[in-house]
């Protein structure tokens, strides 16, 4: 591995982006930090600036989330758009290096049966996976030297709320503040659920693949809602009271990722499971309010 890399993280100031800076600062690479709304200058010549000495971009913006690409097609449709100019500022550019794309796996995906394969229908089961699905696209057309991650239901400390995703990122706050837990949906649904740190380090296992490709990120193991809520009240080590309300228009019944071609490639292997990565959580929020560990 080469530690000399220098690495553009897109979207610096979101959930996945702020953990990306810290892990890779971590590890003694030079990391350039941009912003998800422009991220590069759209002229030629400061965009040559702005890519100089870059080796990989990884792309963790989007102004989009299940919630707004249902409630707000002008917002996806200038998601979209603004994705498409990109790649075409990086094309005129005659950048080089390597662009990593943080796709959905849990929304991407619109036949065949899980765990979904890389080969599975991909077109998007709503209007957020549609939208992650041409975004692949365009960048699978490009030109561009690239890797598609497909990443599975992400959590972990400081994740945004209000989103419409990151149901732990809401348990976690309603525990906070006394409140009852909000379940969406029947406790049968399932999701696989990766943490955070496994989520970065499989981002690095990528570096030096020599080739463009997709590939599914998540921890391969599929789990319900119920197991979910119950692994969340044992941690939290006390009775919850729990509010169900009926799915959401965008919510899926279930989905969990295949990873054998990731792992063939990357040896790769996640390292944090439910209920430590949940402990974390919950320690991490005690702390920061003051309440010991």
């Amino acid at each position: 591995m080469t530690l000399a890399k220098t690495i553009a993280i897109v979207g610096s100031n979101g959930f996945i982006g702020k953990h990306l800076c810290q892990y890779f600062l971590g590890r003694s690479y030079k990391i350039r930090r941009f912003d998800s709304r422009f991220p590069f200058d759209l002229t030629k010549s400061q965009v040559l600036r702005d890519l100089e000495g870059i080796d990989i971009i990884i792309w963790a913006a989007s102004r989009v989330n299940p919630m707004i690409a249902e409630k707000s097609p002008e917002i996806t449709l200038d998601e979209y758009q603004s994705w498409v100019d990109t790649l075409a500022l990086l094309k005129l550019a005659k950048w080089d290096g390597k662009l990593i794309f943080l796709s959905s796996g849990g929304s991407v995906y619109d036949s065949g049966i899980t765990p979904y394969k890389e080969t599975d229908g991909a077109s998007g089961s709503n209007a957020y996976g549609k939208l992650k699905s041409k975004m692949e696209s365009e960048l699978q057309v490009s030109g561009l030297h690239y890797i598609v991650l497909r990443v599975a239901n992400v959590y972990g400390p400081f994740q945004k709320l209000g989103r419409g995703q990151g149901v732990l990122a809401e348990w976690l706050n309603c525990f906070k503040n006394n409140a009852p837990l909000l379940v969406f949906g029947s406790e049968n649904s399932y999701r696989d659920y990766i943490n955070v740190l496994d989520v970065c380090r499989g981002i690095e296992s990528v570096f030096n693949i020599d080739f463009s490709d997709t590939f599914n990120l998540g921890s391969g193991v599929a789990t319900s809602l119920g197991d979910l809520l119950k692994i969340f009240k044992d941690c939290a080590g006390k009775e919850i009271e729990v509010i169900e309300h009926a799915s959401r228009e965008y919510d899926r019944h279930g989905f969990f990722l295949d990873l054998r071609k990731f792992q063939m490639h990357t040896n790769w292997e996640p390292t944090v499971d439910l209920a430590t990565g949940i402990s974390r959580l919950l320690k991490t929020e005690k702390e920061s309010n003051g309440l010991g560990a």
